[in-house]
């Protein structure tokens, strides 16, 4: 304390200044320290590495200075044991005298502000330690009766606090003790212009009832008794709400989700809190300031809650799934998961679902708090459970949160609710001011009631403005004492309020509010370096004046009111505080970053950042970990690292590239194409908006886009990025069907990267190669190359990306007839991106393609519901795919018999803009076998798909074609057909189309009686029957083209061939078919009905031949 000095064992001054002093010091007050600590504090303009060096140097003079260690440790630094300092004297109050100068006075700190801010803090703390100190010492002296020595000390302690009423009262009662009663009345003379002021209010009443006792001459207590603790009134009736209540009443019959809106403090929390309870058994939950910075954060603190009331414990696979968001909960000996796994959101809804299963309604407060990633997984399971509060299903929902306040993508959810008649919004107005009368009434004394009515018109209606007014009153007033004149507004009230609170109570407010969320005393009396008692005394204050409750502040208005009055400085402290408290705490690294940002330290806060992004695209929250790497690459730029923030913003494009956002991407890229210095980051910048251009389709674009790298790229040789534009080059060359040009591009850039080893890079090019050798039906080679970009995506983590490669590589595998891998490949891909809710490349295309799977095993059901989801999805990158799923979906009511359905469909989609040709020909195909089972002439869409494949490449496209035409032709004219399908498929590795072909040749040979050819045909078709699903044919088909050929040899076992199919028929009927589509699968499907009606050999021949040639 005062200039600070330092003295040897026998009690000889040495000198001691600059940042020996102040190390010395802050080590006194905070204890051990680690050395990154100390060295950023101390040289903040530093690298790390010269700041340490410092801190070494530093240390060694210190230690020749003096003689001995008097600093000790290793990583954490503390002051040797036989050091004694006054502050720590003065902080356990056992000093015999008490030092009259502030903390290390005089001395100031220049190049570090955060340590001049620790310092400034410091000196508070200890100015409010000695304040303390000298009251009780004051209070002792004056109930001896030695009113000088008393009124010395209390002096003293007016200096420290000046606008402490308790000081002034003290000094007021002792002057009028020592017959100086005018003097006594100049103190208070002084203490209402002051207060007058700094606080534009009076003194309080105890102060007014001491200064009229002073006037009057009148006798005082030698030492007054303390005063009780503040009885604040209760809390006040719900008055007013009869519209509201009646809306939300209709709607809590119908099962509807109830969001209640409303301006703060408006008694929109309230109304819900009360109509919640009359509902029966009700859980609170909520989101807090701060919450939107990481992804699930909501979902986490709320999964806790749930979780700590469930009855049943999770099964193995939730638990693990969640320990990710919840590491608590991982099984024993099971490290938690370091991701997010496809199952997150299953889970998410599992606990949610069972854990909500005793309670009628759940409450959710301040929902525009929410982060994104909770509300999509909440919505989702919401979504699914209408009505609400049904017997097995979720409790009702009661959401509230501020108007005007709810981020776009919430406010979107809620409004299509709303929309579609899921939910109720109930807008909460101010109370009429007879309402606001009746319920301050409620909360006040009778002797008080005649206040009801200044109160009221005073409030405009607003609940919360009332409950804190008379809260001020009952705070201000004494039972004999005139009123206060209130504020205009209730910001004022709880200000005013706040400005009566002791120092160090109003501290750990601050603190408090600082940190936002989830805090408690422990936590705070970290940030505050205070002791743990004093805070945890300070917090019972808080709680009794209801300014705080539990964790939270009582009203977001009163949490405001608090950081509004934060001195700069203060705040700023309080903030770099807070986060290394809740650095040591483990908290999310987006709260953390945050708090250093707030604390005006950037440096600091960009590790933070990118540790954030990090953990949302373990999450998959794409979107999210885009924006925290842009805010890093932002902090690098200001701070000069053009090239660093150049890289960051590459990282944040990279990040986007899975997604389905265009706008997001484009404007990722065109970010890169502006600030883009150098030859090699301008032919970068390129490179991503070519790769975003072939993902558009656009090849053409594509293609300049990389010729535009190539050129900035130039002689450098650069393999990686190079090999990057080419594999950008061969997916646009791919899309405007230079397919050959397209693969010996791809494989130069393999070339290229090889070398390399393994990288992100290679694996793209083998995904973008894989995906053209399919292109050229070379699919055994395509298979390898899909195989190996997985298995380096999911070694690298790149999840995005991954499901992405899954998905071509299932389409590879169904193109192969193996249909049934091919669709677990898809599940798996669908399932990592509902997982991860962030609508990655196209969550559409995922739902049609598993759809086409499903279609192509038979099992018709599962293909509607995918592609009823494909299409009600949002609108697809391309402008066509959506059209391209009704397809789809007419292919499927073709198979199940609805003709005239599937054909309506097909027209509507033959001729919708921008369809590439080869699914356009797939269009037309389908549209040819729709009219032949309508009786109709097939000639003109086969006519239509023959001219688009004219010189075209497309072999798959051409053997569905050739098939197409051998089904709805006469036997003689099918052999040639399905000769020329065979050969083709054969070729270019198409299995399940060669496994047609011969079952087709073995229908044409068993209507011609040629009994051998048909037996040669069935055997080998049998053959691959096992491994290979029959292309665009049923298995039931199949089994009955086996029975034909048999049939016509005269072989034994063609009856049972015929039972299998007719079994087959049947069970996919029950299974697999939609209850109302039953009857035409089984009655108007040509080839189901003709397997049905066949009872004999002859019959199941004769009708096989009607139907071909109906």
């Amino acid at each position: 304390m005062g200039a600070g000095h330092l003295w040897d064992p026998e009690g000889r001054a040495v000198r001691c200044d600059g940042k020996g002093l102040l190390l010395l010091t802050y080590l006194a007050l905070e204890g051990a320290t680690p050395r990154s600590r100390l060295a950023d504090l101390f040289w903040p303009d530093r690298a790390e590495h010269v700041a340490r060096n410092n801190l070494v140097q530093l240390l060694r003079r210190m230690r020749a200075a003096y003689g001995a260690e008097l600093v000790i440790g290793h990583e954490k630094l503390t002051l040797a044991g036989a050091l004694s300092t006054d502050v720590q004297v003065l902080l356990d109050g056992s000093a015999d005298s008490i030092a009259k100068a502030e903390l290390l006075q005089g001395l100031t700190v220049e190049d570090s502000e955060d340590l001049a801010d620790w310092l400034n803090v410091q000196r508070e703390r200890l100015d409010h330690r000695r304040a303390q100190l000298l009251t009780r010492r004051a209070e002792a002296l004056e109930a001896q009766g030695d009113y000088g020595t008393a009124l010395a000390l209390a002096q003293r302690t007016l200096t420290l606090d000046p606008l402490s009423e308790d000081a002034h009262r003290r000094v007021m009662r002792l002057h009028y003790l020592s017959a100086d009663a005018a003097q006594a009345l100049r103190v208070y003379a002084r203490l209402q212009a002051a207060l007058r002021e700094t606080l534009s209010t009076t003194p309080m009443p105890e102060t007014q009832a001491l200064a009229r006792l002073i006037e009057r001459g009148e006798r005082l207590p030698t030492v007054p008794a303390p005063a009780p603790r503040l009885q604040l009134p209760p809390p006040p009736v719900l008055v007013g709400r009869g519209r509201e209540w009646a809306t939300l009443e209709g709607a809590w019959q119908a099962g509807k989700f109830i969001i209640i809106a409303g301006e703060p403090g408006v008694g929109k929390s309230r109304l819900a809190e009360d109509f919640a309870r009359s509902k029966g058994r009700v859980l609170s939950l909520g989101g807090r300031p701060g919450d939107h910075l990481a992804p699930y954060t909501v979902a986490a603190r709320n999964l806790r809650r749930v979780l700590n009331g469930a009855q049943a414990p999770l099964p193995d696979w939730a638990r693990r799934s969640l320990s990710w968001l919840l590491p608590e909960v991982a099984l024993p000996g099971e490290p938690p998961l370091d991701s997010a796994d496809a199952r997150l959101h299953e889970a998410i809804q599992y606990a949610f679902s069972t854990g909500l299963s005793e309670v009628d309604v759940c409450l959710f407060d301040d929902l525009q708090y929410v982060d994104e990633a909770t509300i999509e997984a909440a919505f989702i399971l919401i979504d699914a459970m209408f009505p609400l509060g049904r017997p097995g299903g979720l409790p009702h929902f009661v959401a509230v949160h501020r108007r005007d306040e709810l981020p776009a993508f919430t406010r979107a959810v809620h409004e299509r609710l709303v929309k579609a008649g899921q939910a109720v919004w109930v807008d909460v107005t101010p109370l009429p001011e007879g309402a606001v009368h009746a319920m301050i009434t409620s909360m006040l004394p009778a002797q008080d009631a005649p206040r009801a009515a200044d109160l009221a018109r005073s409030t405009g209606g607003n609940p919360l403005f009332a409950v804190e007014s008379v809260k001020a009153f009952f705070e201000a007033q004494g039972a004999q004492e005139p009123a206060p004149k209130l504020p205009e507004k209730v910001g004022e009230v709880i200000s005013w309020r706040l400005a009566r609170l002791p120092k160090m109570t109003l501290q750990v407010a601050r603190a408090a509010a600082v940190l936002q969320r989830e805090f408690s005393p422990e936590l705070v009396a970290q940030v505050l370096s205070a002791p743990l008692l004093d805070v945890a005394a300070a917090w019972e204050d808080l709680e009794a004046a209801q300014i705080l409750r539990d964790d939270r502040f009582v009203h977001d208005l009163v949490y405001e009111a608090v950081l509004a009055q934060l001195p700069a400085a203060v705040r700023r402290l309080l903030h770099r505080g807070s986060a290394r408290a809740l650095t040591e705490a483990g908290a999310a690294p987006a709260r953390i970053a945050q708090q250093w940002l707030d604390g005006g330290q950037a440096r600091e806060a960009l590790p933070w950042l990118l540790r954030a992004a990090d953990s949302a695209r373990a999450g998959l929250r794409l979107r999210e970990a885009a924006e925290l790497i842009d805010r890093a690459a932002r902090l690098r730029q200001a701070g000069g690292d053009a090239a660093g923030a150049f890289a960051l913003w590459v990282q944040r494009a990279q990040t986007l590239a899975p997604s389905d956002d265009r706008e997001a991407r484009q404007h990722a890229v065109n970010t890169l194409l502006e600030q883009a210095a150098t030859p090699h980051e301008r032919a970068r910048a390129w490179q991503l908006q070519a790769e975003l251009f072939a993902a558009c389709h656009e090849g053409v674009r594509a293609e300049v886009a990389v010729r535009r790298g190539l050129e900035a790229l130039a002689d450098d040789e650069a393999p990686a990025l190079r090999a990057s534009l080419l594999s950008d080059l061969g997916a646009a060359l791919w899309t405007q069907g230079r397919v050959t040009q397209a693969v010996t591009v791809l494989e130069d850039a393999r070339a290229r990267l090889e070398p390399l080893g393994v990288t992100p890079e290679l694996a793209g090019v083998l995904s973008s190669l894989a995906v053209v050798l399919d292109h050229q039906d070379r699919h055994a080679e395509a298979d390898a190359q899909h195989q190996r970009a997985c298995a380096l995506l999911e070694a690298q983590g790149d999840t995005g990306n991954l499901l992405v490669a899954l998905r071509n590589h299932s389409v590879c595998l169904c193109d192969l007839g193996r249909v049934r891998e091919g669709l677990t490949l898809l599940q798996r891909a669908l399932a990592l991106e509902e997982g991860s809710a962030a609508g990655l490349w196209n969550t559409a295309i995922g739902h049609a393609l598993v759809a086409q799977a499903h279609a192509d095993l038979s099992e018709y059901d599962l293909a509607l519901q995918h592609y009823a989801r494909a299409q009600t999805a949002p609108e697809d990158l391309s402008g066509w795919l959506r059209a391209y799923y009704r397809a789809g979906e007419a292919e499927v009511w073709l198979a199940l018999g609805e003709a005239a359905r599937a054909e309506q469909d097909l027209q509507a989609v033959a001729d919708a803009p921008g369809l590439p040709d080869a699914y356009r020909v797939r269009v037309l195909v389908a549209l040819g076998r729709a009219a032949h089972a309508l009786g109709r002439d097939t000639s003109v869409p086969f006519a239509r798909a023959e001219a688009l494949l004219d010189g075209a490449d497309r072999p798959l496209s051409r053997v569905r074609l050739l098939l197409a035409r051998a089904a709805t032709s006469a036997p003689d004219a099918a052999l040639p057909l399905t000769d020329a399908a065979r050969a083709l498929a054969r070729a270019h590795e198409l299995p399940g189309y060669e496994l047609s072909a011969d079952l087709r040749a073995a229908l044409a040979f068993g209507g011609l009686g040629r009994a051998d050819d048909a037996m040669r045909c069935s055997k080998r078709a049998e053959a691959r029957l096992a491994a290979v699903e029959p292309a665009d044919m049923t298995r039931g088909e199949a089994l009955f083209a086996l029975h034909v050929a048999r049939h016509a040899a005269g072989h034994p076992d063609a009856d049972a061939y015929l039972q299998a199919a007719a079994d087959w028929v049947r069970h996919t009927a029950e299974r697999h078919v939609p209850v109302p589509a039953r009857p035409p699968f089984l009655t108007r499907h040509p080839v189901n009905t003709a397997i049905l009606a066949a009872r004999t050999p002859p019959e199941a021949h004769d009708a096989f031949a009607t139907v071909r040639h109906a």
